[in-house]
């Protein structure tokens, strides 16, 4: 089954931002944890970009640090 980029990036940036309002972090808190612009993590949150593969490390490396 081929899922179209809007699910994956919906699902993705839902469970950035499920993450994130677990470890109570506001966008500038886990965008500067992360490594990336509030901005940035704000369209991936909302499911309106999917991450470069650079800014996708950043975020799995980000969700593996407890």
């Amino acid at each position: 089954m081929n899922e179209t980029l809007d699910t994956r990036e919906t699902r993705y940036g839902a469970s950035l931002h499920e993450l994130r309002d677990d470890r109570n972090l506001t966008q500038e808190e886990a965008s500067r944890e992360i490594g990336i612009s509030r901005k940035t993590l704000q369209l991936v949150e909302a499911g309106s970009v999917w991450p470069r593969p650079s800014t996708r490390r950043k975020i799995e490396a980000w969700k593996e640090r407890a």
